[in-house]
């Protein structure tokens, strides 16, 4: 158990469709300071040690964050190299909010 059931399934679904390694998204979750080590995240999704439901909402709203760009994007996106993908994360993550911020002004 990851965390909760579904928080568990959802992550490790999405690791599977994305063909993202443990490695990958435990070097990410380190990049953004959230406790979750490739061997701790391994260890979670078999069930030998949950996450708290603190550090599993963490990771499961990168892994949507992952989702969502590579979902944005025509083709297919290598999650290999943990660095490039959290500066292009942020870089969404910026944009988000000044669009955000443009629309709450204009109304």
């Amino acid at each position: 158990m990851l965390t909760s059931g579904s928080v568990k399934v959802f992550i490790n679904n999405e690791m599977i469709r994305r063909g993202m390694a443990a490695l990958f998204l435990g070097e990410l979750c380190q990049l953004y300071g959230i406790p979750a080590s490739q061997t701790r995240l391994s260890a979670a999704l078999r069930g030998d040690r949950p996450l708290s439901n603190e550090v599993g909402q963490q990771v499961r709203k990168i892994v949507e964050e992952i989702a969502a760009y590579a979902d944005a994007l025509s083709v297919p996106v290598a999650l290999t190299d943990a660095t490039q993908i959290k500066a292009i994360l942020d870089q969404r993550a910026t944009l988000k909010k000044e669009l955000a911020e443009i629309i709450s002004d204009a109304t």
